[in-house]
């Protein structure tokens, strides 16, 4: 299957893992994207059409394979207000809202 064929979700991976040097690896019960010189560092990329929200976040956050894990959440389009706070009060959260306008800054999108 060549990028042209892929699905937009994943192109979208594919460009944010890109953006944060990681390695792209996807799937089910895996992040998105994996730092491979630091196995604890993770991406996870979300494209909703719709606002990413504190009930997402938690949903995401209690995945076995998060746990223990420093997680970025980039999310293409917006974030709620409340799921800004949550994730400001996780230290091992990191959430990046409108990532969308980020990649087309810098050519990716």
């Amino acid at each position: 299957m060549s990028e042209d064929d892929l699905p937009e979700w994943k192109k979208m991976e594919k460009k944010v893992c890109k953006k944060e040097n990681m390695e792209h690896i996807g799937g089910s019960g895996k992040p998105d994207c994996i730092d491979l010189k630091d196995l604890d560092n993770i991406v996870e990329v979300k494209t909703y059409n719709r606002s990413f929200n504190s009930h997402d976040l938690k949903t995401l956050t209690e995945k076995d394979w998060v746990k223990g894990k420093k997680l970025t959440i980039n999310v293409i389009n917006s974030c709620t207000k409340h799921a800004i706070e949550l994730a400001e009060k996780n230290p091992n959260v990191t959430l990046k809202c409108n990532v969308k306008k980020e990649l087309e800054e810098i050519g990716l999108e």
